[in-house]
């Protein structure tokens, strides 16, 4: 029996999400039980849609990704994959 792989996706970029939503569904052992769009909503939605993974972005609104790190990290069965993009240093 072919258990599919739970992902949640948390990032606020509405086009960045739909894209990765897109990517993950396409494929036949992943898919997407859950979706965030900030830092408080993945707080609340994780208690009720536990996920074997998490795509988290750091730079979220409200509640950052690192506060969402910290509260699901105790938990040994969700796994995180940090994704973001941070603006290139110029001098």
């Amino acid at each position: 029996m072919n258990t599919k792989k739970k992902i949640m996706i948390v990032e606020d970029n509405d086009l960045y999400r739909a894209a990765l939503k897109d990517l993950i569904d396409a494929q036949d052992y992943l898919e997407v039980v859950a979706e965030a769009g900030s830092g408080e909503e993945a707080l609340e939605i994780i208690k009720r849609f536990p996920a074997d993974l998490v795509l988290l972005d750091l730079r979220l609104p409200g509640a950052s990704g690192y506060d969402v790190l910290r509260e699901i990290s105790p938990s040994a069965e969700t796994k995180v994959l940090v994704l973001t993009i941070l603006n290139p240093i110029t001098a």
